[in-house]
């Protein structure tokens, strides 16, 4: 693994969120020689047709989020129920405003 690896494993989340931001805005600015491949353009040539002949979907943002907030939810039930298959009680459990509580099965 090169160097500069494992010095973002040893940095923290902040840190991280920063170098990913600058990297994106090297991205951004003009690069010395690189053209994109030929599929970049036909593949958004591509969807751009199938999205002006109304044939991919097209959902407003607040419902995008509300249902990845219902996958959160039924991925933590998912595990929970995991945990208690494992010998672990669900007593309550907390995401999104709910509250969690596991104990091994038997105790109050």
């Amino acid at each position: 693994m090169p160097a500069v690896m494992q010095e973002i494993d040893e940095m923290s989340t902040s840190e991280r969120v920063q170098v990913m931001d600058y990297l994106w805005s090297s991205l951004e600015m003009p690069s010395s020689g690189y053209e994109p491949p030929a599929w970049h353009g036909q593949e958004l040539a591509r969807r751009e047709k199938l999205y002006a002949d109304g044939r991919v979907p097209v959902y407003d943002w607040a419902d995008v989020r509300a249902r990845l907030a219902a996958r959160r939810v039924s991925y933590a039930a998912f595990h929970l129920n995991r945990l208690c298959a494992g010998g672990l009680a669900l007593r309550s459990f907390s995401v999104g405003g709910w509250r969690i509580q596991i104990t091994r099965a038997g105790r109050g």
